[in-house]
């Protein structure tokens, strides 16, 4: 059980013990500490936000070929399948964004964990890795019906 959950957490991004959770924190911040570690981390969820960005734009245009699709007769099955994990993964990129808020829920004079954003930077991995994912069978799912078309 031990090695299928590492290995899962290795599939999405995740350090499976609380060991690799320290060694991912320290070396995403390096030397910093308090409020330098807080801001260098935020940069990394910023960045985060921009690959889920760009992930929702492909999403956008792989939803605009599966209805292409339908619209031309391909196998119905696999391109209402396609666009429903697809819709499925939009979701979970969407709810990346949401998730920032969690970060300034704070009153503005109090001290802000690292720990905090280093959770939400992982929660977007995990994710941004699960929605990718769901993208790519997506994708194969339309290369299938375009199969059955041609």
């Amino acid at each position: 059980m031990a090695s299928l959950r590492a290995w899962m957490f290795r599939i999405l991004g995740y350090p499976a013990t609380a060991q690799e959770h320290a060694n991912a924190q320290k070396w995403l911040t390096g030397e910093l500490t308090g409020q330098a570690a807080a801001k260098e981390l935020r940069e990394f969820g910023s960045f985060n936000t921009s690959k889920a960005s760009g992930l929702l734009g492909a999403q956008g245009l792989f939803l605009v070929a599966g209805t292409f699709a339908l619209d031309h007769g391909w196998s119905r099955m696999p391109v209402l399948a396609s666009l429903l994990i697809l819709l499925a993964g939009a979701m979970l990129v969407m709810s990346t964004l949401r998730s920032t808020v969690t970060m300034y829920g704070r009153p503005p004079d109090t001290p802000f964990p690292v720990e905090v954003v280093y959770r939400l930077i992982v929660a977007r991995i995990i994710r941004f890795n699960i929605a990718l994912f769901l993208t790519f069978v997506s994708v194969v799912l339309l290369a299938i019906a375009a199969l059955g078309f041609v």
